[in-house]
């Protein structure tokens, strides 16, 4: 094999210069704000000689030992900054900066910390202000409206009226302490502050330490396998362990003894888990999210038999620091967060291939008595109610419970959350729920008394996927009805390895998509039928199947077929898998049991996405390849024959050009030069790198993009790699 791939990420809270140009005389441009510090009572921002002095503080909690950095906002996220420092015990900080050519507006950047009301990692914040505002706060509500503002047609004023009108508070407000209750808004602000942890988009950059690991997984080898009730579950797919994370890498073991390497780069960690008896390996990739969530999926290699096998399957976790945490916090924010009414999305991977949709009502997080309820609910499978193929299973609630585990001599909730179901035919489901990620996992089985099912298949599941729930009033913008979208598409199938690379078809783009008739306001939901599937908007997820491709117009049996779920974020980013239907004969394999990564980008038909600029920064980056084949002999390749696990670096952007400097897991560095283009709301870098050639496609304002490697530096040789790209800032 060749020098080894790589995929930069660019995350964008990017362009201020076109979002800001419009900021004057806005809340957050203006310095008048009511806001107030409950650790402050002087003005914040004050001339002394040459300098000038910017205090304020972070708010998740407020949050300690947070490293805060200033940027002019023409380069925010780049190498170059104004000022940084870190917060104190209390969450505040203060910075100095030169008066002398200061900009009228600033960025500023909150990563990392520990929430003191938890003791867990805090979400990474942004915010932009005027420099000559009173106090910078940096808070959920600020991170949203600069999402908000990166939406393809949207503005930074209007962005600021748009969220301020939905919470009942004024633009000025949303700059304000969302704790501090002596603030006329307060009720209101402590609501939006938790709405805003609702919406599944936060990132957390943990500090180093020990951790304590708590997994529950699931895979195709459970199809068939009696699960009769929770306990069951957590006896067969529950491992656990204690990870160390230092400078970025990661070390650890699990509980029965396999050892576990890997790195983190911001949010985003790659492990790979080697058996104890030495005859395979698991590779996992996954996002951190609040609440020491972490969630992902991997792919496994197994070589214990006569002929090896390789799988791949889902997982939901937690992390939590073994220096502990507070515990009544913990419990207090988990219940802010997680309690009230959801929509969701399912999506079979293994098994049935159905997708699904529904509303959850009355969610109910008691973490003291550690269980979770929600009242029964229907969900309409495959296609729309009232269409051609319409199935609904009523949903029933039976039990739900919070795993916890033991830390420092106290029982608290690890930050799973597991609950069983029944449906109309008597058959079981069990969801999984990882508390600070939309995204979880579940599994239906056949009841004891199922009509579907012979009594021989009792307790046997027959259906896992992934269960994706999104809180109804979370803060992030629905589609609007009656408008049209454009969404551009990336999802690199297994069909194309060994194939000559084709870039254009990297891209699929729906235009003038009318989505599904929906609700207005938070929470909108709704679906709509095509020849050979369904559209589902639920919330902020997204899914798509079609089958209309092969002979069966039910099942996912042709190239052409393909079934997804995606994430949608505030600036229009999609980002989750998909997979394709019928067999890759070359390979042998059923192309439907290899979910690959997503990625997208939704904006308004008359939007122009091209203004989507990245203009001058640097990211950091991280990958791993997941499907790798032998360009020689074209066949797929065992995971312990890969040469690396990931790497990772930084890439420095520059209008449309950009330097690509990476470390691999074999100790080997590197800088190339890539070639960067918008395509329809897709970043695309792509250019030689030594004998090879690499394509990176990832969507603006999004955290997770999709890369393709092919054996040829003219960039016409075949398809040999395909992975997923992590994005931090």
């Amino acid at each position: 094999m060749k020098t080894r791939n790589f995929s930069p990420s660019l995350f964008i809270l990017l362009p201020f210069v076109l979002v800001l140009a419009a900021c004057g005389g806005s809340g957050g441009g203006s310095s008048s704000s009511s806001s107030s510090s409950s650790y402050s009572s002087s003005s914040s921002s004050s001339s002394s000689g040459s300098t000038i002095s910017l205090n304020g503080a972070v708010i998740d909690g407020y949050v300690s030992g947070a490293a805060v950095t200033v940027y002019d906002v023409t380069g925010f996220g780049g190498p170059a900054y104004l000022a940084a420092g870190v917060t104190d015990g209390n969450g505040s900080f203060g910075l100095t900066v030169n008066a002398e050519g200061l900009p009228d507006h600033l960025a500023l950047l909150s990563k990392g910390g520990t929430s003191i009301d938890t003791g867990l990692p805090a979400p990474t914040l942004a915010l932009s202000r005027s420099s000559d505002a009173e106090h910078f706060n940096l808070t959920p509500l600020t991170d949203a409206v600069l999402r908000r503002s990166l939406r393809a047609g949207a503005g930074f004023s209007s962005s600021e009226e748009e969220l301020a009108a939905e919470l009942n508070v004024t633009v000025d407000d949303l700059y304000a302490d969302p704790l501090d209750a002596s603030h006329p808004a307060h009720a209101e602000l402590n609501a939006g502050l938790y709405r805003a942890l609702a919406n599944g988009e936060q990132s957390v950059v943990p500090a180093d330490g020990d951790y304590r690991l708590s997994l529950v997984y699931l895979d195709k080898n459970n199809i068939g396998v009696a699960f009769g009730n929770l306990a069951a579950v957590t006896t067969s797919n529950l491992l656990s362990g204690t990870l160390t994370l230092l400078d970025g890498a990661v070390s650890g073991s699990l509980d029965g003894g396999d050892t576990i390497t890997g790195r983190i780069n911001g949010p985003y960690v790659i492990l790979s888990v080697e058996y104890s008896g030495g005859d395979g390996v698991t590779r996992v990739a996954g996002t951190l999210g609040l609440l020491g969530s972490f969630s992902g999926n991997y792919v496994d290699f197994d070589g214990s038999g006569a002929s090896p096998e390789l799988s791949s399957g889902v997982f939901v976790a937690s992390l939590i620091p073994v220096s502990g945490v507070d515990t009544e916090g913990l419990k207090a924010a988990a219940e802010h967060i997680y309690n009230g009414n959801r929509n969701a999305l399912f999506r079979d991977l293994y098994g049935d291939r159905d997708l699904a949709w529904g509303n959850m009502s009355n969610v109910v997080l008691d973490a003291d008595a550690n269980t979770v309820s929600v009242d029964d609910f229907s969900i309409t499978l495959n296609a729309a109610a009232g269409e051609t193929g319409h199935q609904t299973d009523d949903i029933a609630f039976q039990e739900g419970v919070l795993l916890t585990i033991d830390l420092n001599g106290q029982t608290i909730p690890s930050g799973l959350a597991m609950m069983r179901f029944q449906d109309n035919d008597y058959d079981y489901a069990y969801f999984i729920q990882a508390l600070g990620n939309r995204r979880g996992i579940y599994m239906a089985g056949c009841g004891s008394t199922s009509t579907n099912c012979d009594a021989a298949d009792a307790g046997k599941a027959y259906a896992i996927g992934e269960s994706y729930l999104a809180r109804r009033d979370a803060l992030i913008p629905g589609p609007e009805a009656g408008t049209a979208f454009d969404i551009t598409m990336t999802a690199i199938s297994p069909y194309m390895l060994g194939e000559v690379r084709q870039p254009a078809a990297f891209f699929e783009t729906l235009e003038d998509w009318q989505p599904p008739a929906i609700s207005s306001g938070s929470g909108a939901s709704g679906s709509s039928a095509n020849d050979g599937g369904v559209k589902v908007i639920s919330a902020s997820l997204i899914g798509i199947k079609d089958t209309s491709g092969g002979a069966d117009t039910g099942e996912l049996d042709d190239a052409r077929d393909y079934m997804l779920a995606a994430e949608a974020h505030s600036t229009g980013a999609l980002q989750g898998d998909r997979v394709v239907g019928g067999t890759v004969t070359s390979l042998g394999i059923n192309a439907a049991d290899w979910p690959v990564p997503f990625a997208g980008f939704a904006a308004p038909s008359s939007a122009d996405t091209q203004l989507l600029e990245l203009g001058d920064a640097q990211f950091d980056f991280m990958l791993r390849p997941m499907y790798l084949i032998d360009p020689a002999t074209g066949e797929l390749l065992p995971l312990e024959d890969y040469l690396l696990a990931y790497i990772s670096g930084t890439v420095q952007v520059s209008e449309d050009s950009a330097v690509l400097n990476y470390l691999d897991s074999e100790g080997e560095t590197g800088s190339v030069n890539l070639t960067l283009e918008n395509r329809g709301g897709i970043y695309y870098l792509h250019g030689p790198l030594g004998e090879e050639y690499i394509d990176i496609m990832y969507p603006a304002g999004g955290t997770r993009g999709v890369f393709v490697s092919s054996d040829a530096a003219d960039g016409n040789g075949d398809i040999y790699e395909i992975g997923e790209a992590y994005l931090t800032y």
